[in-house]
C-alpha cells in the first residue's frame, strides 16, 4: 500500500499505537493498541521476528526513512492516559499511589474508561511524558504525536511537553489530540485538563473538533 499512499499526495500518516502492548507478540491478533505495557519500546508483534529486539528497531527505522524520503511524516498515536493494568505495573511497583489518580477511598480513578488513569500533573509522570515523546521523536525521526484522550492530561504538562519537542527536537513537530476524557476524572483544581473548552490555554498544539465530526456523521457521511 506504500505506492498508493504516495499517490494520495499526503504529507503525514498517523499510525495506531506501535509502542509495546500487552499482546502475545508471537501469535499476534489485531487490536487497536490501546493496551500500553512498555511505552518506550516498539511492539514486537509488528516486526518480522519478535524474538529479535534489533529487528523491530531496524525495520521501523527503515519504514520511517522510506516515508520521510517520500516527503511523508509519521505521526505516532500515543496513549499516556492509562495503562493496560495499573496494579503491579512498572509505575505501580516503582512508587505505589503516585503515578495514577485515585478517588478519596483510594480506588483507581477511571477517567479513561479503561480501569485507570495516569497522573500527568505529578512531577515525575510529567517528566516521563516529556522524556518519552522526546525519545521517540529523536530516535525514530517522527513528525508528530496524536494524544489519545488528551483531556485527561493537564494543560501545563501538554504545554511543557510541546515546548520541549519544539525547542529541543524540531519546531515543525505536530502535536494534537482528543480534547475529552473517557469518563469522570479525578483531575481537579488547581489543575486544568486539556479539554476542548480550554483550547485558549493550549500553547503550540491543537485538537480534534468533535462537533465538526458529529456534524458530518449526522449529515450522512458515516
Amino acid at each position: 500500500g506504500f505506492d498508493h499512499i504516495k499517490e494520495l499526495g499526503v504529507n503525514a500518516v498517523q499510525i495506531i499505537p506501535f509502542y509495546d502492548q500487552a499482546n502475545d507478540e508471537v501469535n499476534m491478533t489485531f487490536n487497536w493498541g490501546y493496551n500500553p505495557l512498555n511505552y518506550n519500546c516498539l511492539e514486537g508483534g509488528y516486526s518480522s521476528n519478535p524474538h529479535d529486539g534489533y529487528a523491530r528497531i531496524r525495520e521501523f527505522k527503515e519504514l520511517v526513512k522510506a516515508y520521510n524520503e517520500a516527503g511523508i511524516n509519521i505521526i505516532m498515536d500515543v496513549v499516556y492516559n492509562h495503562v493496560n493494568e495499573a496494579i503491579k505495573s512498572n509505575f505501580d511497583i516503582l512508587m505505589p499511589y503516585y503515578f495514577y489518580r485515585y478517588k478519596s477511598n483510594l480506588e483507581l480513578s477511571n477517567g479513561s474508561g479503561c480501569g485507570n488513569e495516569t497522573a500527568s500533573e505529578m512531577p515525575m509522570f510529567r517528566k516521563f511524558m516529556k522524556d518519552s515523546t522526546k525519545f521517540w521523536a529523536t530516535e525514530y525521526k517522527l513528525g508528530g504525536f496524536r494524544f489519545d484522550l488528551m483531556g485527561l492530561h493537564d494543560i501545563e504538562t501538554m504545554n511543557l511537553l510541546t515546548k520541549n519537542l519544539h525547542e529541543n527536537v524540531d519546531p515543525t513537530i505536530a502535536v494534537y489530540g482528543e480534547p475529552w476524557a473517557g469518563g469522570t476524572s479525578a483531575l481537579g483544581s488547581p489543575h486544568v485538563g486539556a479539554m476542548q473548552v480550554n483550547m485558549s490555554q493550549y500553547d503550540g498544539y491543537g485538537c480534534f473538533n468533535d462537533k465538526f465530526r458529529d456534524g458530518l456523521i449526522k449529515g450522512g457521511l458515516n
